[in-house]
């Protein structure tokens, strides 16, 4: 597929924002690229880390609490070398998710209070069992009030099968919720694979039948553009259009 990224593009002058992005359980180094690319291209610094699991022995990384902080603490040692980069407005960091990604997006935001934005996308944190995992992480305290305002998009209860509790991330305090339920979406629709399964015409699954490639992308387009509001409003200050 044709993108608009290229090796050895020049810099933009300025300092633009940051945007830390964790993609979901045993997700790829590139999950969510058209998201990354499409905030790129509109003035933002979008970094991640790929997911390492706990030993040599244990590469791939689980959705436990502590395999969520472990996953946050190397995202911890990027946020430390990206102060290398001289283009990036550390008074201006977000954080946003995937899955158990969302749960890594909120746990940077407990460690970091110059943190900005929360958002996550279909993230665990509001599913029954990845709200009990959410409770375990060291720093999760529903006394707790942040700086940061959160962008909570997700399925609704019962698409795909899925089971809403949001009473774990609705205990915190956030400087903003906001939070729209997407009726009929697919875990997937949130990651690139709304998009692709689209553009490409990857056949569907024959089992699915309640759901389709255009509803996917659909998804997938409302989700990006929402990202891209709430940064504008939050981050930045600059109310977008469209």
């Amino acid at each position: 597929m044709p993108t608009a990224a290229h090796r050895d593009a020049p810099l933009a002058r300025g300092h633009f924002p940051l945007v830390l992005f964790s993609g979901g359980k045993a997700s790829r180094a590139d999950a969510n690229i058209e998201l990354a690319e499409y905030l790129a291209s509109h003035g933002y610094v979008v970094a991640t880390v790929p997911q390492l699991g706990p030993s040599d022995q244990q590469l791939e990384l689980g959705s436990s609490a502590k395999e969520i902080s472990l996953h946050a603490d190397d995202f911890d040692a990027a946020l430390t070398a990206l102060h290398a980069l001289s283009r990036i407005d550390f008074d201006r960091v977000a954080t946003g998710g995937h899955s158990a990604g969302g749960e890594v997006a909120a746990e940077l935001a407990m460690r970091h209070p110059e943190v900005k934005v929360v958002f996550g996308l279909d993230a665990s944190y509001g599913m029954t069992s990845g709200a009990r995992i959410f409770r375990e992480l060291p720093e999760y305290d529903p006394k707790r009030h942040f700086a940061a305002a959160l962008l909570d998009l997700r399925r609704a209860n019962g698409s795909q099968g899925v089971k809403l509790d949001l009473t774990a991330i609705d205990a915190l305090h956030w400087s903003h919720r906001s939070r729209e339920e997407f009726a009929g979406a697919y875990h997937g629709d949130f990651t690139e694979w709304g998009m692709v399964a689209y553009i490409v015409g990857i056949p569907m699954p024959k089992d699915m039948t309640d759901h389709t490639r255009a509803l996917g992308h659909q998804v997938n387009v409302r989700a990006c553009k929402a990202v891209l509001r709430f940064l504008d409003a939050h981050l930045t200050h600059t109310p977008r259009r469209g």
